[in-house]
């Protein structure tokens, strides 16, 4: 009884695990789409003859500035993932009764990073 419900736990955090790090590379790549239409609309701009530097100099900024943050993001989110996945290893491995509060301590460290404005996909 005790290895089924070892199994089910480690079953479990399994799952949540692989949601939750489908829904990071959702965001992930919604991230990606919006820089990369970003710099479709930089590149339409810039054939413009009549828009001002100004302006231009202020989208480049801006876009710079959304890219910086995305990159710091993504890097963010790969080593909370990294350190889940250390944390968690030898539990996986050899599970025990102290497993499932690590298991949910390392969860809930990696959720933090998770944006809470986000909705659920």
């Amino acid at each position: 009884m005790l290895e089924f419900i070892i199994f089910l736990v480690v079953f479990i955090a399994l799952t949540s695990l692989s949601v939750f790090i489908f829904r990071l590379k959702n965001l992930n790549m919604q991230l990606i789409i919006a820089l990369n239409e970003a710099i479709r609309d930089i590149e339409r701009l810039s054939q413009r003859p009549d828009e001002g530097l100004v302006e231009k100099e202020h989208l480049l900024s801006f876009i710079n500035e959304t890219r910086d943050i995305a990159y710091k993001y993504i890097e963010e989110v790969h080593l909370a993932l990294l350190e889940y996945k250390d944390s968690i290893e030898y539990d996986l491995e050899n599970p025990n009764d102290l497993s499932i509060q690590r298991f949910r301590k390392a969860f809930n460290k990696l959720q933090e990073i998770y944006p809470k404005d986000i909705p659920n996909d």
